[in-house]
């Protein structure tokens, strides 16, 4: 049991002893789905990492369907790297799952909330943000945007 604990604490590290330099960087992201759907996202998320020429590891908490994507990219490989998440959690949604497992929401997944939730549930928590924060000093758009997006502005789904 400690190995499993050990290996799962240094995944992260696994990945960034893999720089190839300075200029590399190191993203995680987690997902979660129903348990059941697990084996198949994570395959399809190890392919798609691989066939995109990028480096990382996939380590999580199984037990509970959340699994976390390490990936390691240099920025002429930016772009790869984002779609490599964007899918991963177009995936997540589509196997009834969710867009975060425990790291939260933030600037990279708020748009993907809609996806998840419906616009109504997005309105919905937009306007309750509003009325608690009127002034918008507690992360300003972090979770959901305050504004909706504009057209174009955000990736396809």
């Amino acid at each position: 049991m400690q190995e499993l604990w050990s290996a799962r604490k240094e995944a992260l590290w696994s990945v960034m002893a893999m720089k190839r330099d300075q200029n590399d960087h190191v993203w995680t992201t987690d997902v979660a789905v129903p348990i059941s759907r697990l084996p198949d996202i994570i395959e399809q998320t190890k392919e798609d990492i691989t066939k995109n020429g990028l480096l990382g590891g996939i380590c999580g908490h199984v037990g509970d369907g959340n699994f976390h994507a390490i990936l390691l990219f240099n920025d002429s490989e930016r772009n790869v790297a984002e779609g490599v998440v964007h899918r991963m959690v177009k995936r997540a949604v589509e196997m009834e799952g969710t867009v975060t497992g425990e790291h939260g929401v933030g600037l990279i997944k708020r748009d993907y909330l809609p996806h998840e939730l419906g616009d109504s549930a997005v309105d919905t928590m937009r306007k309750i943000k509003q009325a608690l924060d009127p002034l918008c000093l507690l992360n300003c758009d972090k979770v959901v945007r305050m504004e909706p997006p504009k057209q174009g502005e955000i990736k396809k789904w």
